[in-house]
């Protein structure tokens, strides 16, 4: 490693390690933060899991007092956080900080050309609470303290989703139409499944006692990520484990590997045929993850891309800089869009395109090569330790690429998703180690 890119900095020595704050309380007000942010009880309730222009958040105060206080308790224990003291030590990778530190200097040079600066300045705090909860979870969390609470939270967001739709009576998942949405938009639901999957997964890579727990807590997600029919989550996902299978894997499973797909297509065309059945039909079923195909919303991607033909229009209006932080997604605007395809949307769909909306090509390329330079050392650190840390930051900025694609979730900083993402590629830049006594 190069010396320009690492400096080694000691905070707060401390003489005993019995001070420092348990992970389990960190864990609880985390996930009781995210919670506030994202849900919302009667969410199950909302036909085809969308709103009218006039429920959107932002529109009405008191729709934003419950995200507000989560916003509020993440960024206020964040701080705790970052002032209590550590027994650790801190080596710092200048060049991916130095690249994020642009981007962020660059969103809020935004409000400068926002279209509605007073969008661009609340999103710009809500931001700042989340870099707050991010630094001061990154302080004190190493990313395999990371992983178990992931777990914790991501069952803390499933069980307060069953516990809602049971009292409401829209737990019915042999229903054909039914996605578990809990207390928040299947797709974000999909997310956090998605997570604990991966968490899971990594984990099984121990050699430790808890594995059978692991491993029956990754059936479990397996099961609540396939309800949510949450089709980019689960390809996402289930794709990523297929991929990352091969690393370090003998000869003969890679071989298996290679071949079990092509066996599993001819067996299904076999049976198939055998009892008659629309082998195509029942292909574009599992595509689908059972979903209605003629549904008309814009979770399906027929609409998605309809969508962004009409955002293109707006994307060429200003290029180079975009329409600020946040500053594109107006109320009005979401009513313009409401008007063109009756649903509700209050994001582009696509981490891609809300990056090339608000902050332009420069913002885009920055964001790019921050996550570039971390994916360096990510890459790295998994060639030389295989670690399930390693492996886990590896496969969280997977999922964070392919759900992007079609989702807005991983740029979101009330996003669950965005915010495990962001302190594993941090625990990857800010390296710790502990303290001599």
């Amino acid at each position: 490693m190069r010396q320009s890119d690492k400096m080694s900095i000691d905070i707060n020595t401390l003489s005993s390690t019995s001070s420092q704050i348990p992970v389990w309380l960190i864990t609880l007000i985390i996930g009781l933060s995210f919670i506030l942010i994202q849900s919302k009880w009667d969410a199950s309730l909302i036909e085809s899991f969308s709103m009218t222009p006039k429920e959107m958040p932002g529109v009405t105060g008191i729709a934003n007092l419950q995200p507000a206080l989560g916003k509020a308790l993440l960024g206020l224990f964040g701080g705790i956080l970052l002032l209590w003291p550590s027994y650790k030590s801190f080596q710092y990778r200048l060049t991916p900080l130095l690249f994020f530190a642009g981007y962020l200097s660059f969103c809020f040079a935004s409000v400068l050309w926002s279209a509605e600066i007073k969008l661009t300045i609340r999103n710009l705090l809500t931001m700042m609470f989340f870099i707050a909860g991010i630094l001061g979870t990154v302080r004190h969390l190493s990313t395999r303290q990371l992983i178990d609470s992931a777990i914790v939270i991501a069952f803390m967001f499933i069980a307060l989703g069953l516990t809602a739709e049971i009292v409401h009576g829209t737990f019915i998942p042999l229903h054909s139409n039914y996605r578990f949405a809990g207390t928040m938009h299947p797709n974000s639901q999909g997310t956090v499944c998605a997570i604990l999957v991966l968490a899971t997964f990594c984990s099984l890579k121990q050699t430790e006692p808890k594995r059978h727990l692991y491993l029956a807590a990754m059936i479990i997600g397996v099961l609540f990520l396939c309800l949510t029919k949450s089709r980019s989550n689960i390809f996402g996902c289930f794709l990523i484990i297929y991929l990352t299978s091969f690393w370090k894997s003998s000869f003969r499973i890679k071989l298996l590997l290679i071949f079990m797909p092509l066996n599993f297509v001819c067996l299904a065309v076999l049976t198939a045929s055998f009892f008659g059945f629309d082998f195509l039909e029942g292909f574009s079923g599992l595509i689908n993850v059972g979903r209605d195909l003629d549904t008309s919303d814009i979770a399906s991607l027929n609409n998605r891309i309809p969508l962004w033909i009409n955002l293109k229009f707006f994307f060429l209006q200003r290029p180079l800089l975009g329409y600020g932080y946040h500053g594109f997604w107006t109320p009005d605007m979401a009513e313009l869009f409401f008007n063109e395809f009756g649903w509700i949307i209050p994001d582009g769909h696509s981490v891609i395109v809300d990056l090339l909306l608000q902050l332009g090509i420069m913002g885009f390329l920055l964001y790019g090569l921050s996550v570039l330079c971390v994916f360096y050392w990510i890459v790295i650190d998994c060639i030389t330790n295989g670690t399930p840390s390693g492996f886990f930051t590896f496969t969280m900025i997977l999922l964070a690429i392919t759900s992007g694609l079609v989702e807005s979730d991983f740029m979101d900083p009330k996003s669950f998703g965005a915010f495990v993402t962001s302190v594993a590629l941090f625990n990857v830049c800010i390296v710790k180690k502990e303290k001599s006594q």
